[in-house]
This record gives C-alpha cells, structure tokens and sequence, in this order.
C-alpha cells in the first residue's frame, strides 16, 4: 500500500512539473492561446428629476357662472321652458310665474291714467279760458292763481299715474325670469308649481373656459401651489390630455374629510 502512495505522488509532481514547465515556455515565446472576444458597451449614468406627481379627480365647470334669481319672491311658478344641458341665448324666458295680481293691478292703474289724464284736460281747458278773462280784466287774481294751481296740479297727478303705470309694466317683465346671459344651463332649480324667492332657479355657465375643482389628501395637499402645471384627461375623450395651471388653492383643510381643495 505504501508503494502504491509513492507511485501516485511520484506521477502527480512529475505531472505538475511537465505544466509548469509549459506555462514558462509558452511566457517566454509571447504566445497567448486563442481566447473567445466578449463584445461589451460602455454605458454614462445621468441624474435626471422626474418631480413629485399627484393626481385626483374632479369636476369640470365653466369657469364663469350666473345664478339667475326671479326678481318677484313669493309667486307661484307656472312654468319652466328649459332644462340642465340646453343651451340658452342672453335674454330667452327659462320660467314664468304667475302674475295674475300685477295684470288685476296694471289694469287699476290704466284706469287711474284716464281719469287723471279726463280731469287734467278739464281743468287745463278752465285755466285757458280763466285766463283769457283774466286778460281782460274780468277775472281776479285769486280766481286766476287757482285755476293754474288745480291745472298744474292735475297735471302731476297725470304724471303720477303713468310712472305708476310703467313701473308696473316693467314688473310685469319680471314674471318671466330671462337668461342674463348666454351659455349652458348647468342647474335648473325649480319646478312647476314651486313658490319663487330670493334662492338661485338656475344656474347658467357661459364663455370657453372651463375649470376643474377638486379634493386634495392632506398628506399631498402641502405639494400644491398656485401656479403649478397640470395635466387633465377627460374620461369621455380618452386619449386625449388638456394642458393647464393651478389657479387658486384654498387655505385650509375640511375638518371632516381631511382634504383641501384646489
């Protein structure tokens, strides 16, 4: 068994020998064996800034509304003549209310206009015949000076009555509530048979611009400022993104929902 180790040993150094011996052959010749070429690419690293992004939804508004409130509160309304979504011109009727009292009252005041405008006429006609004595000496001064009294009198009372009558009229416009100005109806807050006040009926977006409102978590509220960019895409016109800027944010935070909204 021993000679059997001895053999071994023998065989390994003798082999390493004949290796090394190679290694320093192949060193002094400058012969390197051909070796498999590696192709690599060389690849700069940059810093680059993507910015902190948010996003949440919201809702799309006209940047300009009118609240359109019936000038006439306590009547009943009898008709609305539009709906949320239709479009209106500045000046087209969006309700009526009843103004059956202010026609009983227009009436009354056309017939306080005649009598007054009957008794002007008389009494201008005694001035100018008055007058025409006092002229002539026939009459005094006292019946002269109250001739003209009772005809500029009568005369006022004329005036009187037909500013009445116009003001009137000009209520009677007010019975049926008008766009004051052109655009979309976002809101229809009335209904047939509803009594009118000082409350908005409508509500009417006008001009090209729109806005869009939203909540903010409070965790990312902090990260909007006036002025910033925005991207929005619209779910009804998918693929497509409108550019635009924070114009305004609010203050400070709902105590109940814990969002802020801009």
């Amino acid at each position: 068994m021993k000679k059997v180790l001895a053999f071994l040993c023998f065989v390994l150094l003798f082999g390493g020998l004949i290796v090394y011996r190679w290694h320093q052959r192949v060193a002094a010749e400058g012969v390197i064996p051909d070796l498999e070429v590696i192709p690599v690419e060389a690849v700069y690293l940059e810093t680059v800034s993507f910015g902190d992004r948010i996003s949440f939804s919201g809702n799309i508004e006209p940047e300009e509304q009118a609240a359109v409130v019936c000038k006439v509160p306590g009547k009943t309304v009898l008709k609305v003549l539009v709906a949320e979504g239709d479009r209106v011109k500045e000046g087209d009727p969006l309700a009526v209310v009843d103004d059956s009292l202010l026609r009983q009252q227009i009436l009354q005041a056309e017939a306080a206009l005649g009598r007054a405008s009957s008794y002007s006429s008389t009494v201008a006609a005694d001035f100018e015949r008055i007058s025409a004595l006092y002229g002539e000496e026939v009459v005094s001064r006292r019946q002269f000076d109250h001739a003209q009294g009772e005809a500029r009198i009568a005369a006022r009372q004329v005036q009187e009555a037909r500013a009445a009558l116009n003001q009137l009229k000009i209520m009677s416009g007010y019975h049926t509530i008008t766009a004051p100005v052109s655009g979309t109806v976002l809101s229809r807050l009335v209904d047939p048979g509803d009594t009118s006040s000082q409350a908005p009926a409508f509500i009417i977006g006008s001009g090209d611009r729109v806005k869009v409102s939203g909540s903010v978590p409070e965790r990312l509220f902090v990260t909007v400022k006036a002025g910033q960019k925005t991207q929005i895409s619209v779910d009804a016109l998918p693929g497509r993104i409108f550019e635009g800027a924070v114009s305004r944010v609010h203050p400070s935070l709902d105590p109940a929902t814990r969002t802020g909204k801009v």
